[in-house]
């Protein structure tokens, strides 16, 4: 029998481990995420191919991959191409809450990916959005920098700026811990940013974490403006982009109040932006505005709100950035 190594990640706070039959180095964004000690779940990998794709109705599905129930837990299978194939590419056989399972690779499909299916998209992110979702975690489509040892985080779908302003951020000296998908976790009562290797089209990614300072979420203008938001909009955008267990019911209603203690934990914006110093400007108005805000409380009744908060035009920097070359995913 071919002896077993482990591969251990740790993202969001999270240690991760897969014992693998092949002696496999951590490559890519991955390597930086490399870790050890105690694991949040530790599943086994073999080399083989998975049995027969399941005939079931799934919980969840794309045409890639599909989550079904599963002897009391979960099978996921993944499939070479967007037809339900008689054998998977990769199996998973996992108990119900992620912790420990079987995941079996077929290494006649990927050779030479088998050993980073584990943990690559879409089944680590999968993995993922469910350790997260029981460890006080959220997943969400938003980048995020660090300034001065805080984060910020740009939310936004497709095409929304993300990549756009944090690359600008970057150029500006903040560090990028992620300019796609970002892990939130409250740590001590404070909510708190992680990078994640699943990067967006500007391929940045940082193993690092801080606390969060306030939420951004993204639009393209003519101009830019900031608006802060109530802690209703927030909560309401902030479940909107986030990726949510949808094979479980108290999982949905978890990532449904981890968005609102967000929305409570801190100040959120909308920022409409041209991808030019000025976004940069408007970022540093709100954060300057807000640094000595540590909790927010629910905004009042809209009777008793009084006029719609005022829209702050950016004031444009006096020195010039050039604007980013790539379009934002």
């Amino acid at each position: 029998m071919s002896r077993r190594s482990l591969q251990v990640v740790r993202i969001g706070g999270l240690t991760l481990g897969f014992e693998n039959r092949c002696q496999a180095d951590l490559v890519g964004p991955f390597e930086a995420f490399g870790s050890h000690g105690r694991c949040a779940s530790r599943l086994t990998v073999l080399d083989e191919p998975g049995q027969a794709a399941s005939s079931q109705r799934p919980l969840c599905e794309s045409g890639f991959w599909a989550l079904f129930e599963h002897e009391g837990g979960l099978r996921y299978e993944a499939y070479a191409r967007p037809l339900f194939g008689p054998t998977p590419l990769l199996q998973a056989d996992l108990n119900a809450d992620w912790t420990r399972g079987l995941l079996r690779v077929d290494p006649t499909c990927c050779p030479t990916q088998a050993r980073l299916a584990p943990i690559a998209s879409p089944f680590g992110e999968l993995l993922l959005v469910a350790l997260l979702n029981r460890h006080q975690g959220l997943y969400v489509h938003a980048a995020c920098v660090t300034r001065n040892g805080a984060a910020l985080l740009f939310l936004g779908k497709s095409g929304a700026g993300k990549t756009t302003l944090s690359t600008l951020s970057a150029r500006d000296g903040a560090h990028v811990l992620s300019d796609d998908r970002t892990a939130l976790r409250f740590q001590r009562g404070r909510l708190t940013a992680f990078g994640t290797p699943f990067h967006g089209t500007g391929r940045q990614w940082s193993a690092q974490s801080a606390p969060v300072r306030a939420l951004f979420f993204l639009d393209h203008a003519p101009a830019t403006e900031t608006q802060m938001l109530s802690v209703a909009e927030t909560a309401a955008r902030l479940a909107a982009l986030s990726f949510a267990p949808f094979w479980s019911r108290p999982g949905l209603d978890e990532v449904l109040r981890l968005c609102e203690r967000a929305a409570c934990a801190v100040p959120a914006y909308s920022l409409r932006f041209r991808p030019d110093a000025s976004a940069l400007e408007a970022l540093d108005a709100a954060t300057q505005a807000q640094r000595h805000l540590d909790h927010r409380v629910p905004a009042p009744p809209a009777a008793a709100r009084g006029p719609a908060p005022r829209r702050t035009p950016a004031v444009a920097r006096t020195r010039r950035l050039d604007a980013p070359g790539d379009p934002e995913r």
